[in-house]
């Protein structure tokens, strides 16, 4: 079943949840489902479409993210995880009866989406292997960061929300 399917099924079951109550209780069990999605796009180092022309919410899939190109003895380090600060700025809630997902990391959507271009170097310091301090010049360098979308849900993402809708509304 494709996603546009899938989606019309979880708007279906929703929609029947006619008591504002009982969508206020399922609600947030959909918001802790998503956030465990992304979390697991993390675990996996990507599950997305692959289709890095049109990425947005429902291109999950089974691809992995990009490995990096210059490893530089970090090719066992896992991919957007360097210090955990883009998933802990990730959050998933409730506006009303509305699903939100947002981040607060300045550098989000250039993982999310890819970004090449220049980039301005502010002038720094740096230490050369042997130790000795100099000076960096103010630069602009052409950079390329290949897309690794992290919040995306899959078909089977999709059927797994269904299905908590699915039980709930039969159980209560």
């Amino acid at each position: 079943m494709d996603s546009q399917n899938i989606i019309k099924k979880l708007n279906f079951a929703i929609s029947s949840i006619e008591d504002e109550i009982r969508l206020e209780l399922v609600l947030p069990l959909v918001v802790d489902l998503i956030s465990q999605i992304i979390k697991r796009n993390f675990d996996n180092e990507g599950a997305w479409n692959g289709d890095d022309s049109n990425i947005d919410l429902f291109s999950g899939g089974s691809k992995k993210w990009e490995k990096l190109a210059n490893p530089q003895g970090d090719e066992f380090r896992k991919l957007l995880s360097d210090t955990g600060n883009l998933y802990n700025n990730i959050e998933v809630g409730l506006n009303g009866d509305q699903i939100y997902i947002s981040s607060n990391a300045p550098y989000s959507a250039i993982h999310q989406f890819g970004f090449s271009g220049n980039v301005t170097i502010s002038e720094h310091e740096r230490t050369s292997k042997k130790g000795k301090k100099f000076k960096v010049k103010q630069h602009s360098k052409f950079v390329s960061i290949p897309a690794r979308p992290f919040i995306v849900l899959s078909e089977d993402d999709l059927e797994e929300i269904y299905e908590l809708i699915a039980s709930f509304i039969g159980s209560n």
